[in-house]
């Protein structure tokens, strides 16, 4: 059977979508042809798999459509796959109400009617909180107010208060931009050939006191200046307080971006390799914490509604390698319930493991690692695998470290895990493994230590760097 361009797209859709594109096509509003409809529920039950289903024959479908020509079902493929942009649109305005009211509000005011745009206005405002709203949107609001209000009486129309609204939302934009372009570079140091920078040198010394007099211009300042100059170490601390200080005038999305942004680059960092000595990565991680903590307060860490695994192991690892063990505790008590039900038990499991580990409560640690079956959970099971092997490294117990590791080693050849996360665990193992084979070898001298300690610092990406680094005596 051909695989239509329709059977092509349709495949992207869930069923579900796929079963809201019908009701989409039934309705008079946006569709008026009545065989659209009828066809896709012919297609609904071959979802996705159309090329094996012996009722979509072109005779098959012809004839349970009442189609007589093989011309007139393919015009009817070619209109049905004409109407799904507009369901794309649709389906992405209902999970944007605030830009489908935008919308609206634009075409209120271009059709002039002047007494609807000023209710909607109203509602619009009263309706959502600062919090649920994009910043840009707020923009828009302070431009339609000032249009309406230069087409009610001119003499209330203030036009340098309109240009600053719409340079507001330029800039805004622009700063963004350019943060992301940084983040971009400072990861994977590479110069992406760009004019923003050359326009934002520029722009942002002219608008230098709408910046000052606006929290959330002037925190993605800061942001850009501290991507701009990655040595200022203070500079992410200076920022946190700034937001602190200002975040009723910063909505909580602005304060989450700002957040992602400046933790990204972190992280990113260390993934591609910057922080690569025992100082450095005593900085990162104390300046990770910080960020944490940071979020941690400001309640910035969940993302569609949850606290996902990554973050939250993310958010233990750092705590645990600056010594703060005791907060990790609390925050696993407090945020726990933040996390995906089904992921909560063996995630507890996991992080108190990791506390008691760095607690040096070997007993314990193992206790709570025992717990945990990591069946389907790839990381959850190199993650275990990664505490219980360092607890045979300083028990120094090499038998059961052996054939833990030789089942390490069969678990990543077979593992499904994208290949940054596989060199990530597969050089950590790695190298602990040489660690241990050192550490037992009664002929390791100090310059195989020195030259031990240049491998793992020029080796990326590699899992708990810093904790390999600490246990090569110097």
């Amino acid at each position: 059977m051909e695989d239509y361009k329709l059977y092509q797209k349709l495949r992207a859709l869930t069923k579900e979508d796929l079963e809201s594109f019908i009701t989409f096509a039934e309705s008079p509003f946006f569709n008026t042809d009545k065989q659209i409809p009828r066809l896709l529920r012919q297609l609904l039950p071959a979802h996705p798999n159309y090329a094996n289903s012996q009722g979509l024959t072109k005779n098959k479908l012809a004839k349970a459509l009442g189609i007589k020509s093989e011309e007139s079902l393919r015009q009817l493929r070619s209109r049905t796959l004409q109407l799904l942009p507009g369901f794309y649109t649709q389906q992405e305005l209902k999970k944007q109400p605030n830009t489908a009211r935008l919308l609206l509000l634009d075409a209120l005011l271009n059709r002039k009617l002047d007494k609807d745009l000023r209710s909607e206005l109203d509602d619009f405002e009263a309706g959502i909180s600062p919090d649920d709203r994009p910043f840009h949107a707020r923009f828009r609001l302070d431009d339609f107010r000032l249009r309406e209000l230069l087409r009610r009486q001119e003499s209330l129309f203030v036009f340098e208060q309109y240009i600053d609204s719409g340079n507001r939302f330029f800039l805004l934009k622009k700063l963004k931009q350019g943060c992301q372009l940084l983040l971009f570079q400072q990861v994977y140091k590479k110069q992406a050939p760009n004019t923003l920078f050359t326009e934002l040198d520029f722009l942002l010394p002219l608008h230098d006191e709408i910046i000052r007099n606006n929290a959330v211009l002037n925190a993605w300042q800061q942001l850009f200046g501290l991507l701009k100059n990655p040595d200022d170490q203070a500079g992410l601390a200076r920022l946190q307080d700034f937001i602190t200080a200002n975040r009723t005038a910063i909505p909580k999305k602005e304060r989450k971006d700002l957040f992602n942004t400046a933790n990204n680059l972190l992280i990113g960092k260390l993934t591609k390799g910057h922080f690569n000595t025992l100082p450095d990565l005593n900085w990162f991680y104390q300046t990770l914490h910080t960020q944490y903590q940071f979020a941690a307060t400001e309640d910035l860490l969940q993302e569609d509604g949850f606290i996902q695994p990554g973050r939250f192991k993310n958010v233990m690892a750092a705590a645990c390698n600056c010594g703060q063990t005791a907060w990790a505790r609390v925050f696993v008590e407090e945020n726990l319930h933040q996390v995906m039900p089904e992921l909560r038990d063996e995630l507890h499991e996991l992080c108190l493991g990791s506390i008691t580990f760095y607690e040096h409560d070997h007993k314990t640690s193992g206790e709570h690692l025992a717990r945990m079956s990591a069946r389907g959970n790839e990381f959850y099971f190199f993650d275990l695998e990664s505490v219980q092997m360092r607890i045979f490294f300083l028990e120094n117990d090499y038998e059961t470290f052996e054939s833990r590791g030789e089942a390490v080693r069969k678990k990543i050849k077979n593992s499904g895990l994208s290949q940054a996360h596989l060199d990530n665990y597969g050089n950590y193992f790695r190298l602990l493994k040489e660690l241990f084979q050192l550490k037992i070898h009664p002929g390791t001298t100090t310059a195989k230590w020195a030259a031990f300690r240049q491998k793992v610092e020029k080796t990326n990406p590699v899992n708990q760097k810093k904790w390999l680094l600490e246990h090569i005596p110097d």
